[in-house]
């Protein structure tokens, strides 16, 4: 059995798999898609100045997250608010990817497999409450 797993894994696809997927993305492997998106995170994780990240192009749900970044900071995407520059004062690097326009201000410094690693000078502003990952901490009866 472990012989036959491996043998069906190798080349896994989303379609192949069962995951949804269109005509473009079916054919791709289950084990890098989306990964320049993670390894984009990971250098952005080791950035010294990191105070704050938006990744743009892709959802929480389907990147790697804090697992590639590696650092307690806000990580915010697209779905955190109505327009999109109202989340750049609590990101000062951006992760984008390939059919994304670069927001003004922010400078490219990497390329990893399609997706850009920008960032802008100074500091990050704290996110509102409703987009940390705090929990309120409920009163007692």
């Amino acid at each position: 059995m472990s012989v036959l797993m491996v043998v069906k894994s190798v080349d896994a696809t989303l379609a192949s798999t069962g995951q949804w997927s269109d005509e473009t993305e079916g054919p791709k492997s289950v084990w890098h898609h989306w990964e320049g998106a993670n390894l984009a995170l990971a250098d952005a994780g080791r950035r010294n100045d990191l105070c704050g990240v938006l990744l743009v192009g892709l959802g929480a749900a389907w990147s790697g997250g804090f697992t590639y970044l590696h650092r307690d900071v806000p990580f915010l995407t697209l779905d955190n608010a109505a327009t999109p520059g109202d989340l750049l004062p609590f990101a000062n690097y951006v992760i984008l990817s390939p059919d994304v326009e670069p927001p003004p201000g922010y400078v490219a410094l990497e390329e990893v497999r399609g997706w850009s690693v920008r960032r802008r000078e100074g500091e990050c502003v704290s996110p509102p409450r409703q987009l940390t990952r705090l929990f309120d901490n409920p009163q007692r009866p």
